[in-house]
Order: C-alpha cells, then sequence, then structure tokens
C-alpha cells in the first residue's frame, strides 16, 4: 500500500501541472489568427509623463492619425515656423509694394485698406459763400487724384448727425468738412492753406487713391451721389396688400385713417428725399 502511494506520488511529480502551447498548424486556405496581445507584450509605455500628443482610448481613436504622420506635420510646421522668421523683413515690404503697384485687372494685385477721406458739403446755394467754398475744396481734392466719400448734408439728414458727432464740443461751424477716417484735417481755409503750401498732398498719401477709368463724373448718379429709391420710385411709401399687418407687427390704415387690409407705410431703404446713395460709385 505504501509503495502505491509512492509510486502516485512519484508519477505527479513528473507530470507538468502547465500543459505548454504548442502551436497549431493553421489548415490551408483559412486566414492565420494573429494574438496582438501577445505581440504587443513588453512594449507599453512605461515612462511616467507620456507624450502629449498621445491620447487615451475612446470613441475616436480610429479617426486619430497614425504618430508617424504626427511626427511629420510637426517637423513641417517647425520648418515653416522658421522660414517665415527667417525673411528679411525689407524683402517682405518691398516685395508687398510690388504687389501694390500692379494694375487693378491683375489677379495679383494687392490693395491694403488704407484710409478714407471723407467730405461733408452741401450742393444747396442758399448761402453763397459757404457753397462757393463747397464746390472750391471739392475741387482741389478731385484734381488730387484721391477717392472721396462725399457726403451731402443737404441730401440726407443722417450725414448731419454724424457731422455732429465726429465734431463734438468743437461744433459744426459752417461748410465743407474734412476728414481723414475719424481725423478732422479741416475746414475750407485750412485745406486751401494745406493745398498752398504743398502739405496737403502728405497729408493725404495714406488714403484711396482713384484708378484711371473711375476718373470723370459717375455715369449712374452725375456726380450728384444719389439716386432715386428703386423700392418706391422716390415717394417714400409703400404700398401693402392683403396683409393686416406689416414687416414689424405694425397694423396698416388707409391714407384717411380708416382700417382695413391694405394700405401705405414709410419706405425702409430710402432716406426723407426718397433717394439711395449711388451704389456704383459710393463705396
Amino acid at each position: 500500500m505504501i509503495e502505491a502511494e509512492v509510486w502516485s506520488k512519484m508519477i505527479e511529480d513528473k507530470i507538468p501541472k502547465v500543459i505548454p502551447k504548442t502551436p497549431i498548424a493553421t489548415p490551408p486556405g483559412e486566414p492565420e489568427t494573429i494574438n496582438t496581445w501577445e505581440l504587443m507584450a513588453g512594449l507599453e509605455d512605461l515612462s511616467p509623463h507620456p507624450p502629449s500628443h498621445i491620447r487615451s482610448f475612446s470613441n475616436d481613436t480610429m479617426s486619430q492619425k497614425p504618430l508617424w504622420v504626427q511626427f511629420e506635420e510637426e517637423e513641417e510646421d517647425q520648418k515653416s515656423d522658421s522660414v517665415i522668421t527667417d525673411f528679411d523683413p525689407e524683402i517682405i515690404s518691398s516685395f508687398r509694394k510690388t504687389l501694390e503697384q500692379l494694375p487693378s485687372t491683375n489677379p495679383f494685385h494687392l490693395r491694403l485698406k488704407k484710409d478714407k477721406l471723407v467730405l461733408y458739403f452741401t450742393s444747396l446755394r442758399g448761402v453763397r459763400k459757404t457753397y462757393e467754398d463747397c464746390c472750391h475744396i471739392r475741387l482741389i481734392l478731385k484734381t488730387l487724384g484721391v477717392r472721396i466719400d462725399e457726403r451731402d448734408v443737404s441730401m440726407h439728414s443722417g450725414f448731419k448727425d454724424e457731422l455732429k458727432e465726429l465734431m463734438g464740443d468743437q461744433g459744426c461751424g459752417g461748410l465743407p468738412k474734412v476728414f481723414i477716417g475719424k481725423k478732422y484735417i479741416g475746414g475750407a481755409d485750412e485745406i486751401r492753406q494745406m493745398h498752398e503750401e504743398g502739405t496737403l498732398m502728405k497729408a493725404i498719401e495714406g488714403c484711396e487713391m482713384m484708378d484711371d477709368d473711375e476718373i470723370g463724373p459717375c455715369e449712374a448718379c452725375g456726380d450728384i451721389r444719389f439716386v432715386p429709391c428703386e423700392t418706391c420710385s422716390g415717394s417714400c411709401k409703400v404700398y401693402y396688400d392683403d396683409d393686416d399687418e406689416n414687416e414689424d407687427g405694425v397694423e396698416l390704415e388707409h391714407e384717411d385713417g380708416g382700417e382695413g387690409d391694405y394700405g401705405f407705410q414709410r419706405c425702409p431703404d430710402c432716406n426723407e428725399n426718397g433717394l439711395i446713395r449711388c451704389p456704383i460709385c459710393c463705396y
């Protein structure tokens, strides 16, 4: 009995506790199954601070770019940054000026945003001196070839409010008034003096200049800078039919004050004179 137990124990010691895995040949014609976990064993990143560009696994991991692509893009970005910073500022400035000097019809023409020359004046002849000053200053500026944003306060009351806001405590005084952007340059006397001294051209050198094809009166408005409103044909009224309310929800009425399903309303597109700024020469 004792000998049987000894022999049984010896047999158990000879038999391995874990059956070793033997490679199983893949039958021909079937795809080979690869255990990726065995391949990745020992390749985990054990560094305490993993790279910031490697994200944790999530649902959008499949859309993440491969690491070698990310490294290549980072290198390209660093190269482009170094190239940009290595350019000489004088070379960039001269290249930009060359593009600016190209004709406006050239596709590589570069037009930088420049200051706008604004002229507030009146076309009414109620006060002779004011009217003559406006005409004279307007003529001086046109001869310099500068693009002028002409704002006739007698044609549009909104220009009066703009001028009051720009002048502030100085007061509007007489017309004309000339601005570069929002900077006040002067009235009739100041502009004449600057023109005689030769400093006016230097003062407006940062403003937009007219192209050769822009010289001459505007074919649409004849240099009046306003045209009749197309919505109301200059009547300042629009007629609504089969609608009890306008776009703002205001109930319409007849001209005689009665209520109905049609009526007139103030035109929203034009000014108090039934005019709009010329879409050709006013920009």
